[in-house]
């Protein structure tokens, strides 16, 4: 008879077994709360590690995993990034090397191969190593994986044996039966078996305990940092210092810290690793990613300039002795347990399988893993969880700053005041190459958010050309200059950072309408108030002020004088994270900020969002090529510059952003050669009337802006087509809503599809999100003073919601109206309240007229990129949906998107939509980024803690 098996968890340890059982012969079902990979499996490194086992029976276990998923790679239908790189621990003294040689020699008769390196051995291996290292032992047989690729083979492999699975429901309980037992589920039903196995990796514990077994195990929180892609050969190895073995052993609940420096198959570098016991916290300790970035520049030192992007956490689950339980449960029959591995769970995958599925089906379990020796220990309690760390700097030295020479260069630095803009009036559209594809690619968004155009500076470090300034001296065609640090100047950034550049009452972060709004109504009021912006001068995008002005001009001028009279004001200030501290610091928050690539802090007791938002271009054949830019993109270049550097563009997309486009390219002198507007002239005209006779401003803008030349309505881009050698644009083909298409010769296609809230620090601090119809994304949810769900945060502008500078500056003077009220002031004012409430109904008539839908995932052909920074086509995010990928997250971890340098910027929306078009009404977001922007590891190594 086929022995029935249900295994909890499909993370790399339960679907490993459910194949394993399958092969065998077992009738297997996995069930999965989440979706496949979504726990501990998606949070890893992928190691498949023997260097680091010293005690026999998990070598031995070691080994055989290695020699099973050597053999599983080759044959799997899934590729999953298999290398045999192998591993090296380096050492900094002679002494330490001859312990460390000492340990390897122990770990020989085990059938761990090792070899000792010399200097200048180990430097040839790895030849960016710090020279300060005397040697280290190499171990060829480490290898790696990429975990979440590794689930998707995994899982393929299991369901094409014949396993079924049951996504998205959790188990509740068990009961003993005649034979076997029943498996209780949330939607009611039960799954009647011969044996259940508990593979639920840090969760195991507690499932066990609901179920009336017992198996101790705890999770152990570890944190990652990941760096930009880098060239190859920058890391060949796997490669960390002795700490990290000590650490992996320990059982010391703080906070174990050990360099380990890899590189991924993207390009990526991983920098780890930390374990604490800290039970379920998910508080980013930021005096770890100090500890973290410093080992890193300790063992390479080049890793100093290079850009941390993101940041994550994971749990791992540990035991007390360090080894898994692999085996039936002590207390209930029919009850197996395969969990419990901690940070060795892929290594030891393939292999563990092996070891469970004898013991399910025959019997015979490995003593050294058998769950019944610590029959004895409960679940580990933890007692102590660390609150919120604050930001702590230690003081460093001025960075090199300025754009000093890449591999494009300009001599025309007069002609533009970014480096983007200098490039581009040389008439260079592209200026890098992609990784995976080598395309060209250029500007795109223009303000910061896409990442697409970053060059190098002469420094090693990577710069944004749309924000990055042009220097005077020196240019880009002599870079000697920027090597040398007296040549910074004496700005913001060149004070000793780690002293607070800005301590307020009030900080507003974002200098557009709302922010601009809210300070110039709190000012002047007995509170200190201080303007933190990415940009030099305030205005936001609407009021980009052009390059080297002295002072504001054109219809927000007024608005900018008075939001910036009587106040502190920081540009140039890339907000990297905020926290609230309670009971640590002086205030109640702190804002971390990069000004010249040094971080430097803000000290607030109150916040007010005004962080904008950024444009969501659905994807079209050609929408990558050098010359297709977003129309904010085209705004901005005009505003700062004076001058359109393309003579002919086109127009496309949806919305009223097309409109205020074309006419700054009109008073430019350069008026577009077509406006498209996808939506048609009926249905503007038929859901907008109600909308003008409610906001009769808003018409009479709308025909300012159209300037006599309406759009055409109801036409649509279909491709950017690329010139003959494939480097830029050169047409754009059109179809009109007969289906009649046309081409059309021209310098640059600019699109939008409309806005996105700029959520990223209200998801750092916590603030609730709401989704309303006809959006592309979540907004930040405000009551009727404009406070957000976390106490002492305000929110003004695009961020609650999409509607234009009169909505933001009505937000913004509520919000420093009701700051007043809640301190010095007096009450808010009704009038205040009743103009917000009037632009709120204004925001959701524009999601009604302008909606943004899924539509366009139909018709996108298969071989479009979705994600720009990781050129992940259509077919591979379909594909993964396909695969059981049910949320944005799921899809992030399959395909690789929203990992690259914007993290989910461009692509966020797009994969959510796609998700939802597939049939998933909940697909989630990709705005959970602990490092709002990229950041170098030499700044990040400057955090410590608080003394």
């Amino acid at each position: 008879m086929t022995t029935h098996v249900v295994v909890v968890g499909a993370g790399i340890i339960g679907l490993a077994a459910a194949r394993e059982l399958a092969r065998r012969g077992a009738r297997v079902t996995v069930v999965e709360r989440h979706v496949a990979g979504a726990g501990t499996s998606s949070r890893g490194e992928g190691n498949i590690l023997v260097s680091d086992k010293e005690i026999p029976a998990e070598a031995r276990l070691a080994l055989r995993s290695i020699e099973l998923w050597k053999t599983f790679a080759a044959e799997s239908a899934e590729p999953f990034e298999f290398e045999e790189k192998g591993g090296i621990i380096t050492a900094s003294t002679d002494s330490q090397l001859g312990l460390l040689a000492a340990q390897a020699e122990g770990q020989r008769p085990l059938g761990v191969q090792s070899v000792v390196l010399d200097r200048a051995a180990m430097r040839a291996m790895e030849p960016q190593l710090s020279p300060h290292l005397v040697g280290g032992i190499s171990f060829p047989q480490d290898a790696q994986v990429m975990p979440i690729h590794a689930v998707r083979a995994l899982r393929r492999a299991a369901l094409d044996l014949g396993v079924e699975e049951r996504v998205g429901v959790s188990v509740v309980g068990l009961s003993s039966l005649a034979t076997g037992v029943g498996l209780d589920l949330a939607d009611g039903t039960r799954i009647d078996a011969d044996a259940v196995v508990l593979a639920a990796g840090p969760w195991s514990g507690g499932l066990a305990t609901r179920l009336g077994g017992v198996a101790p195990v705890f999770p152990r929180r570890g944190l990652l940092l990941v760096t930009e892609p880098l060239p190859p050969g920058t890391v060949r190895h796997k490669v960390y210092d002795g700490r990290y073995v000590e650490a992996v052993a320990s059982d010391d609940g703080a906070a174990q810290v050990a360099p380990v420096i890899e590189s991924t198959v993207s390009g990526t570098v991983l920098i780890g690793s930390t374990r604490e016991a800290v039970g379920w916290d998910t508080q980013q300790r930021w005096d770890l990613v100090g500890e973290l970035s410093r080992n890193a520049a300790s063992l390479f030192p080049s890793l100093g300039r290079v850009r941390i992007i993101r940041t994550y956490q994971g749990f791992r689950p540990a035991t007390p002795d360090h080894l898994p339980l692999i085996g039936p449960d002590v207390r209930v029959e029919g009850l197996f347990h395969c969990s419990g591995h901690e940070g060795a769970g892929i290594g030891l995958a393939m292999a563990s399988a092996e070891v469970l599925a004898e013991s399910v089906l025959t019997g015979r379990t490995d003593e050294a893993f058998d769950p019944r020796r610590l029959h004895d220990t409960d679940e580990r309690v933890v007692d102590r969880v660390p609150g919120p760390t604050p930001f702590v700097l230690s003081p460093s030295c001025a960075s090199t700053t300025g754009f000093g020479g890449s591999s494009v260069t300009s001599d025309r630095a007069d002609r533009g005041s970014t480096v983007a803009a200098a490039l581009l009036a040389d008439g260079q559209q592209s200026w890098r190459r992609t990784r995976f594809e080598d395309r060209p690619r250029g500007l795109f968004c223009g303000i910061g958010h896409c990442h697409d155009c970053v060059l190098p500076r002469a420094d090693g470090t990577t710069v944004r050309a749309c924000l990055e300034p042009t220097p005077a001296e020196p240019t880009a065609d002599d870079p000697s200059a920027a090597d040398d640090p007296s040549a910074a100047d004496d700005g913001p950034g060149s004070a000793a950072a780690g002293s607070v550049v800005m301590d307020v009452d009030v900080a507003v972060l974002g200098a557009g309408p709302g922010g601009l709004a809210a300070a110039a109504t709190v000012r002047g009021n007995g509170l200190s108030v201080g303007l933190v912006d990415r940009y030099p001068s305030a205005g936001g995008q609407i009021g980009r002020q052009r390059a080297g002005t002295a002072s504001p001009s054109g219809p927000w001028a007024e608005l900018i004088g008075d939001g910036s009279r009587g106040v502190q004001h920081l540009g140039g200030a890339q907000v990297v994270a905020v926290q609230q501290v309670a009971g640590v610091a002086t205030r109640r928050f702190q804002v971390m900020v990069s000004v010249d690539d040094e971080l430097q802090l803000v000290l607030a007791d109150r916040l007010v969002l005004a962080t904008g938002a950024r444009e969501v271009v659905r994807p079209f054949p050609g929408w990558t090529l050098p010359g297709v830019v977003t129309a904010g993109a085209a705004q901005a270049m005009v505003k700062q510059e004076g001058y359109s550097p393309w003579e002919r563009v086109v127009l496309a997309g949806t919305g009223p952003l097309l409109l205020a486009v074309a006419s700054a390219l009109r008073a430019a002198g350069t008026p577009p050669l077509l406006t498209l507007e996808a939506q048609s002239l009926r249905r503007l005209a038929v859901g907008g009337l109600p909308v003008g006779l409610g906001h009769p401003g808003k018409l009479a803008d709308l025909a300012r802006l159209t300037g006599g030349r309406p759009p055409r309505f109801g036409w649509r881009v279909v491709e950017a087509v690329a010139s003959a050698d494939g480097e830029t644009l050169e047409q754009v083909a059109m179809r009109a809503p007969s289906g009649r298409t046309a081409r059309m010769p021209v310098d640059a296609l600019a699109v939008s599809d409309g806005l996105l809230p700029d959520v990223t620090l209200a998801v750092q601090l916590g603030c609730e999100l709401v989704n309303r119809p006809g959006t592309a994304g979540p907004a930040v949810v405000v009551d009727d003073e404009q406070s957000t769900s976390v106490p002492g945060v305000w929110a003004a502008g695009e961020l609650t919601g999409v509607a234009g500078a009169d909505k933001a500056v009505a937000e913004g003077h509520l919000a420093g109206a009701a700051i007043l009220a809640s301190t010095v002031g007096p009450a808010v004012p009704s009038g205040a309240r009743r103009a917000v409430r009037r632009w709120d109904g204004f925001r959701d008539a524009l999601a009604r007229l302008y909606p943004w839908d899924d539509e366009w995932t139909v018709g996108l052909p298969d071989d479009v990129p979705v994600c720009r920074c990781e050129e992940v086509p259509a077919e591979a995010v379909r594909r993964a949906i396909a695969d059981g990928a049910t949320n944005a997250r799921a899809v992030k971890g399959l395909t690789r998107c929203g990992m690259g340098r914007c993290q989910g910027g461009v692509c966020a929306p797009l994969v959510s939509s796609m998700v939802r078009a597939a049939g998933h009404p909940s697909p989630g977001h990709l705005e959970s980024r602990p490092v709002a922007q990229p950041v170098l590891v030499d700044q990040l190594a400057r955090l410590t803690v608080d003394r």
